[in-house]
C-alpha cells in the first residue's frame, strides 16, 4: 500500500538521490492516491470489485472468481509493460528525473472487460454470466458429443455456410432464423438444441477432424491433467525443470517468452548471493 516504501527508507528523495533516472513502478489494489488507496488488496477483492465476477460463471448462475489469479497476473503484466513504455521515452526522448508507473489491481481488471463495458456505455447492455458463450457470436461455446464436450468458435456470417456444409446440415443455411450474426443470436437457444442433438450422434473426435478439415477453430475441453501428460506440451516445451537449492528437482510452467534452451533457476535462498554483490559492489 501507498506509504510502505516510505517506511522502509525508500521514499522517491532517497531513491532520486542514488540515480535521478530511475523509473519506479507502483503496483497496489487501488493506485497510490484516490479514496481507496490504502486499502489493503487481494485477487479475489479486486476481481469482486471490477466486476469480473459479475459476468463469470455458468449461464443464470451466481458470481464466479475466475480459477486464476486474474488480479495479480494481469496487474503484473501491465506493470512490465509501463516500465518498458517509461525506459523508452526516457532515452528517446532523454527524459530526466524519477518517473513513476501506477499501475492499480482495480483499473487492470477494468481494462480487462474492455467488450463488457463497451457493451453497456454504448448500447446500455448490463452483462451477466452466459458460461462459454460468446457475447455477441454463435456458435460460439460449448457443445455435447457422443462422448465427451467440445468447443466451436465461428468468426462470423461468412464462416456459416462452410460450417452448415460441413456438419452435414447444409439445410440450416436456407433457415431464417439463422440467416445472420444477428438473427443466430435472437434465435441462439433452437439452434443450440439443434445443434446439440446433431452433434450427439457421433464423438468428438469426429467432429474435430471434420471442422478442423475445413480450418473452422474447435477444441476439446482439457483439464490440467491431461494437458501435462499431452504429447502436445511437450511439443510446445509447456514445462520448465528447476533444480533446487537442496537438491529437489521440480517443474513448473515455462516462461511463455524465455529463449528456448534457457536454464530457470529457483529462487535464491537468504543471504545466498551476499557475497557475489558484496564483491561487485567492491566491498
Amino acid at each position: 500500500r501507498p506509504g510502505v516504501r516510505d517506511r522502509l527508507g525508500f521514499s522517491d528523495q532517497d531513491l532520486n538521490l542514488i540515480n535521478p533516472r530511475l523509473i519506479v513502478a507502483h503496483i497496489s489494489g487501488f493506485g497510490q492516491s484516490g479514496p481507496l488507496s490504502h486499502e489493503p488488496a487481494y485477487d479475489i477483492v479486486v476481481q469482486a470489485m471490477s466486476g469480473v465476477m459479475s459476468i463469470n460463471g455458468p449461464m443464470g448462475g451466481p458470481p464466479t472468481r475466475v480459477g486464476f489469479s486474474a488480479g495479480d497476473i494481469v496487474a503484473s503484466l501491465f506493470t512490465a509493460v509501463g516500465i518498458m513504455q517509461r525506459l523508452y521515452e526516457r532515452d528517446a526522448l532523454r527524459c530526466s528525473g524519477l518517473d513513476h508507473v501506477d499501475v492499480s489491481m482495480l483499473a487492470c481488471q477494468w481494462a480487462c472487460l474492455e467488450n463488457a463495458f463497451a457493451r453497456y456505455l454504448n448500447a446500455g447492455i448490463v452483462p451477466e454470466p452466459i458460461g462459454s458463450r460468446h457475447p455477441s457470436l454463435t456458435p460460439f461455446e460449448t457443445y455435447p458429443s457422443q462422448d465427451v464436450a467440445f468447443v466451436i468458435a465461428l468468426s462470423g456470417s461468412w464462416d456459416w455456410p462452410k460450417f452448415c456444409q460441413t456438419i452435414g446440415r447444409r439445410d440450416l443455411v436456407a433457415d431464417v432464423r439463422f440467416a445472420d450474426d444477428e438473427n443466430r443470436l435472437a434465435n441462439r437457444d433452437a439452434l443450440d438444441d439443434i445443434l446439440g442433438a446433431h452433434f450427439k450422434a457421433r464423438p468428438a473426435s469426429y467432429w474435430l477432424k471434420v471442422l478442423k478439415s475445413a480450418s473452422i477453430p474447435c477444441a476439446l475441453i482439457e483439464n490440467i491433467e491431461s494437458i501435462a501428460t499431452s504429447p502436445l506440451a511437450d511439443a510446445y516445451n509447456a514445462f520448465s525443470t528447476v533444480e533446487t537449492s537442496d537438491g529437489e528437482t521440480m517443474r513448473f510452467v515455462r516462461n511463455p517468452i524465455a529463449r528456448l534452451g534457457s536454464t530457470e533457476t529457483p529462487a535464491p535462498q537468504l543471504g545466498e548471493h551476499t557475497a557475489e554483490i558484496l564483491k561487485e559492489l567492491g566491498l
